[in-house]
């Protein structure tokens, strides 16, 4: 396979030898003979057909309703008659017989399905971010929360992409299967290696130290998880209340500046829990709870088109 045998959008965005660290599954036994098959066209073809279904199904409401059906459904028969249908230049000859020299499993197929789906919607393009990310946030003429601010909304812009929506929720399917699971946790495993080498680089650029009971992969994961949920309610309601594209600012940059400013040690060496401490015994409860001012409750209104990102 040749870099011009590629779909458009793979060649653009991707390097297409990353797939063969990926697509693991393939049923070969030497290694060379695996990743050889991974990066055949035939082979992107079968997973590209299963992407496609995937966002057909998620994208029919009346059918997404039933969406535990989903796996069931997910068939080899059907695979192949989406590949059969599939775009230029991507090969439409598919067979039971090819289709089962590549896998000896639905499980096996599964796993690198999704992996396919974190590869081209996830894994490169954050990747890709975190490391570009460092010099934004180390630039000395850009203010830390604005570089912050923007590294969280180009991150969250690639979350909320409906194909990200998309490979979210089956993910959220796939849960069940031991070796999609271990395809998965792979992707997070690669992702937060990537950020985490970005916060390490914030905090010796600018000669940062984080708390004692701060730890740098556990933000890595807070940041993550809240961006994951944040795609996902997205999904559901749109970005209007998650995003402001005209600021460039979401509420994932809240969250990661709320981390800065409560996990950085501002140089007196104590532990968040005592400096929470500390701020409950300066605000104790108020005696009538009805005397407490509400300035931290906020209403926020419904999108008027949940389930579509605002332009």
């Amino acid at each position: 396979m040749t870099d011009s045998d590629l779909p458009a959008w793979m060649q653009l965005n991707l390097d297409p030898g990353t797939i063969e660290e990926v697509v693991t599954r393939i049923n070969r036994v030497r290694p060379n003979a695996r990743k050889k098959l991974a990066k055949d066209i035939v082979t992107i073809a079968y997973l590209d057909a299963g992407r496609r279904l995937i966002e057909r199904f998620f994208r029919n409401q009346a059918v997404a309703e039933d969406s535990h059906a989903f796996l069931e459904w997910l068939t080899r028969e059907a695979i192949c008659a989406e590949m059969e249908r599939g775009p230029d230049p991507l090969p439409r000859q598919a067979s039971d017989g090819s289709f089962r020299d590549r896998w000896r499993s639905k499980g096996d197929y599964l796993a690198d399905l999704v992996a396919y789906l974190n590869w081209n919607l996830h894994r490169e393009p954050h990747r890709r971010l975190a490391y570009d990310s460092v010099a934004r946030l180390l630039d000395p003429e850009t203010p830390l929360a604005t570089a912050t601010q923007e590294a969280a909304y180009q991150d969250l812009s690639l979350m909320a992409m409906s194909e990200r929506l998309t490979q979210l929720a089956f993910q959220a399917l796939a849960v069940g299967d031991p070796a999609a699971r271990t395809a998965a946790c792979n992707m997070y495993a690669d992702v937060l290696q990537a950020w985490g080498e970005t916060y390490r680089r914030l905090l010796d650029g600018r000669r940062m130290q984080l708390r004692p009971d701060a730890k740098l992969n556990e933000l890595a994961i807070i940041l993550s998880a809240v961006a994951e949920g944040l795609a996902m309610r997205a999904l559901v309601e749109g970005t209007r209340n998650i995003m402001d594209d005209q600021a460039r600012t979401s509420l994932l940059g809240t969250t990661a500046l709320a981390l800065l400013l409560a996990c950085v040690d501002q140089g007196d060496g104590r532990s968040m829990r005592d400096l929470v401490n500390e701020l409950g015994q300066r605000f104790p409860p108020a005696t009538d709870p009805d005397q407490g001012s509400g300035s931290g409750w906020l209403t926020i209104e419904p999108s008027p088109e949940a389930g579509t990102s605002d332009p």
